[in-house]
């Protein structure tokens, strides 16, 4: 068996080392070997180790979050638990005790929130491995995109975690209670009048001090003139991160020079806080004095241990300074920018605004995050040079925000006003776009559908059935009319969504596929590749046939304070025969068992402009698509569009017949491909040979049948699997096709 994989990762990570890229345009050198190779370590342990699969790393990150959630829980407790027990008559005193410890320890934690709603945002966002297994692809943007992340807020939970023991050892044992206080202010009176004193740290090696001072004044979390000054809080995190990164790994690691010089520096950083006045302006029993204290103890027994290697003043005065920071480097995270898309969201519009005041200039990104989640990205450039760029993004839900087309109830306006209105009671956003093709590709971004052609100034009439016995109704409006095409992608590239892409499939080949294979293509063989395609899978392969939305006729109408959507398909109408110097165009049924069609209408007052939702006829389907007391059914008898002149008649009739022209044509593909498999399943003897018609495999092709308004898999022989009826949702928008139009006439007359 032979495995083709024509879609090559990506070798750059993020937080990790990643293999270099091969040279394309170099010879072959047995460095490029180690390259490979290490490209290929990289795929397996991101790919294909079980440990290192999305949904595992997934799990264990929950589980990190979940660790720090029962610390902080336990942390309240003993909170709740000590302030009851600080005893003190006055109860005021008593409370501004008990809020000045909560104070500190919260200072002492760190800034946990920060870290949990970043932790909150990451697992919101991969919900999908929340018992789902991820599959290969999945882990290997995990591991490009994710797992650097991951790994710093895993380390700044740990940070925090062991920070919380270090606070609830001292409250549980009852040292954080009022009476702790007094004692630790007569201990300290003892020590300095007595004599009384815990057992000393050994000296530090002179030439440190000097080392270690000038390294005190590089990256200093706060300016002060005073170089004996440490800020408590940013001196504590300090001496934390050093005495922690002093301990081996394990007992059998034997200890580094780094490591060693980290305790030296957790040492030095005890005797100068405990020198500074931050420290000195500390009551007698603040927690950051226990805190202080505990880390002291414990340097203390890393000195004591039998198995610590006390390396030469030589060894360490070769380290170089970046060696003896005291202040942890500040990491400079680089997140991409707003304007680039993110994870595997897809790109899909870039528009310019038209000129405003004080804006050099302003751009709109859509960005695809998922079926009816877009992400709208505005670029601001400022005039004055000095203003750096604003870029703000939006996230727009199509099943809750609106769109209100304004351009196509105000045609002498010299921009194309359209409003995004927010679900959720916030108000709307106006965008002033330069031109209607903007406008379009903006509203395509919202209903999925293209503009093939357009006509303005057009007065509408609607002849609506309104009984068996009673007159018809006529509705009419002034306006304009618009033909929606679902995007036909350019040639070569499939619009096929129940199939992978052919950059992304992986085909095996064997022995008994290669028959199935030839039959599915003859099949295909001349048939439209954005209707029908051939999948190959493992053990068959597979004559995907796929018909996109019907093309619709779409009016938008102003009578009064009355506005007014209208939204048919146009399949089965047909134009009547009108005066060659008539400016009229009458549409009616033509199909054979009925006289009425159905329209969709979409009405509103003037004083609910806001409620005129384009995106209410999206697709996927909008949740108000079938609510009747929003989008109202009517059985219309003929249609009656009055044009500015003759040409714009003509021209309208043109397209509409080629925009059905196409379609039928996209419905034949379907059938035949429908056809040429039954024949197929009825001929289990034919074998793959040059029959121009067809092909079939030594044994009989299995068939279900399918309306040819539905998507169909239609299978060639496999020995162990049958085939599939898929019906799902129209073919997903791609950014290729937002500047496809038709193939003649349309693409002959520019839609401006």
């Amino acid at each position: 068996m032979v495995v083709v994989c024509e879609r090559a990762l990506p070798l750059r990570t993020h937080g990790h080392q990643s293999p270099v890229s091969l040279s394309m345009g170099t010879p072959v050198q047995f460095g490029d070997v180690v390259k490979a190779i290490e490209i290929c370590c990289w795929i397996r342990e991101n790919c294909f180790v079980k440990t290192n699969s999305a949904d595992i790393r997934y799990l264990a990150f929950k589980q990190d979050v979940s660790r720090l959630e029962d610390r902080l829980t336990q942390l309240q407790r003993v909170f709740e638990r000590a302030s009851t027990e600080i005893d003190d008559p006055d109860i005021y005193l008593r409370q501004e005790t008990n809020n000045r410890l909560k104070v500190e320890s919260v200072e002492l934690v760190g800034d946990f929130k920060a870290t949990l709603t970043e932790c909150r945002q990451l697992l919101q966002k991969h919900i999908k491995f929340d018992g789902k297994k991820a599959s290969i692809l999945d882990s290997a943007f995990w591991g490009l995109s994710t797992q650097a992340q991951v790994v710093e807020l895993r380390n700044r939970i740990q940070f925090h975690t062991q920070k919380i023991y270090l606070i609830i050892e001292p409250v549980q044992l009852g040292l954080i209670v009022d009476i702790a206080g007094n004692v630790n202010e007569i201990l300290e009176l003892l020590r300095n009048h007595i004599g009384l004193a815990s057992e000393p740290l050994p000296p530090l090696p002179s030439f440190l001090e000097c080392r270690f001072r000038n390294a005190l004044r590089r990256n200093s979390p706060t300016q002060n003139t005073d170089s004996d000054y440490i800020p408590l809080k940013e001196g504590f995190n300090a001496l934390y991160e050093h005495y922690r990164h002093s301990m081996p790994s394990s007992e059998l690691d034997a200890q580094t020079v780094d490591q060693y010089l980290s305790l030296l520096k957790a040492h030095w950083l005890v005797e100068a806080l405990t020198r500074s006045k931050s420290f000195r302006d500390t009551r007698p029993g603040s927690l950051y004095r226990r805190m202080i204290a505990q880390v002291e103890q414990r340097i203390s027994r890393q000195y004591a241990r039998q198995d610590i290697i006390r390396y030469s003043e030589k060894e360490l005065a070769g380290l170089n300074d970046a060696a003896f920071a005291i202040w942890p480097e500040k990491k400079v995270v680089l997140l991409p920018p707003l304007t680039e898309p993110k994870g595997r969201e897809e790109k899909l519009i870039a528009l310019s605004l038209s000129e405003q005041p004080g804006y050099r200039k302003q751009d709109l990104i859509f960005f695809r995050v998922k079926d009816k989640i877009l992400r709208l990205v505005l670029s601001n450039t400022f005039e004055n040079p000095s203003l750096p760029v604003e870029q703000l993004e939006k996230t727009i839900n199509l099943d809750h925000d609106g769109l209100v087309p304004w351009y196509t109830i105000s045609p002498s306006s010299p921009t194309r006003r359209i409003e995004i209105t927010d679900g959720k009671g916030a108000g709307g956003k106006v965008y002033e776009l330069k031109d209607r093709t903007d406008a379009f590709h903006f509203q395509q971004a919202f209903v999925g559908y293209e503009v093939a052609s357009y006509s303005d100034k057009v007065v509408c009439n609607f002849t609506v059935a309104t009984g068996k016995f009673s007159l018809p109704e006529h509705l009419d409006g002034f306006g304009e009319t618009q033909l929606w095409q679902w995007p036909m992608p350019p040639d070569g590239v499939n619009n096929n969504a129940t199939s992978p892409s052919a950059s992304e499939t992986t085909y095996l080949h064997s022995t008994s596929s290669e028959t199935t294979h030839t039959a599915a293509t003859m099949i295909a063989t001349g048939l439209d590749p954005t209707i029908v395609s051939v999948l190959q899978d493992q053990d068959r392969a597979s004559v995907v046939a796929k018909l996109p939305p019907p093309p619709l006729l779409v009016a938008f109408t102003k009578k009064g304070s009355s506005y007014t959507m209208w939204n048919l398909e146009i399949e089965g109408l047909k134009v009547v025969e009108e005066r060659p110097d008539s400016k009229r165009t009458v549409i009616e049924w033509h199909g054979p068992r009925r006289k009425n069609f159905v329209v969709r209408k979409l009405s509103v007052d003037k004083c609910q402009l806001g409620k005129w939702d384009l995106a209410a006829f999206a697709l996927p389907r909008h949740p108000h698509y079938n609510d009747k007391l929003i989008i109202k059914k009517v059985m219309c008898k003929y249609i009656a569009l009055d044009f500015n002149s003759v040409s714009e008649r003509d021209r309208f009739n043109r397209h509409l017949k080629f925009a059905q022209h196409l379609w039928d044509k996209q419905v034949k593909n379907l059938e035949a491909a429908t056809r040429a498999a039954k024949i197929l399943s009825y001929k289990p003897s034919i074998t793959a040979s040059s029959d121009s018609r067809f092909a079939s495999p030594s044994r009989a092709s299995t068939f279900t049948p399918c309306s040819p308004t539905r998507s169909s898999t239609l299978v060639s022989p496999s020995p162990t699997r049958s085939s599939t009826l898929v019906s799902s949702s129209p073919p997903r928008l791609g950014s290729l096709s937002l500047t496809c139009v038709f193939e003649n006439p349309f693409a002959k007359e520019s839609m401006t």
